[in-house]
């Protein structure tokens, strides 16, 4: 039975970059997984993220996209990594940036696999609501099927990136 009782309301940060020139994908992947997210997960925590993940767009899962949908009505995102990083205000993750941790081990550490040779492939960046629709296979928040769910709550938002209750 689905849950008629919305979750707190998140953010999620977006990254799509692409793997810096002479990384393959095997040692991209090995990196932001073994190296990278080892060094933030902690703070990550400390501060407050709820959720971080990291998806990479290797060659043979893309090349099954045609499959899934055709190529006639969309384009294909020819981003090698997307990251997507929840959040629970604005505070938390500019916690997590100026934790003197992160300044020393972490904040540098995205040359190690980001392209910036170019800045048609520096990493793209988004800032955005999330709304949870099914989550461990479920679908988590649905009231009156007839009734719009979607709230885009810009007038909860603050300047400072805090949500005020409802």
């Amino acid at each position: 039975m689905p849950s008629t009782t919305p979750t707190r309301q998140l953010l999620c940060i977006t990254m799509l970059g692409y793997k810096k020139p002479g990384l393959t994908e095997e040692e991209l992947c090995d990196f932001q997984v073994s190296q990278h997210s080892q060094l933030v997960s902690g703070l990550m925590e400390k501060h407050g993220v709820v959720r971080y993940s990291i998806t990479h767009n290797a060659a043979k899962p893309m090349d099954l996209l045609p499959r899934l949908f055709d190529p006639n009505y969309v384009e294909y995102s020819d981003h090698d990594f997307v990251v997507q990083i929840i959040i629970p205000s604005l505070e938390s993750f500019l916690a997590l940036k100026e934790d003197p941790i992160y300044m020393e081990r972490v904040a540098m550490d995205h040359l190690n696999f980001a392209d910036r040779t170019d800045r048609a492939r520096r990493t793209r960046m988004s800032l955005g609501y999330v709304h949870e629709i099914i989550s461990d296979g479920q679908v988590v928040y649905v009231q009156d099927v007839n009734a719009v769910h979607c709230r885009v709550n810009n007038q909860l938002l603050d300047s400072n990136g805090t949500f005020a209750s409802a």
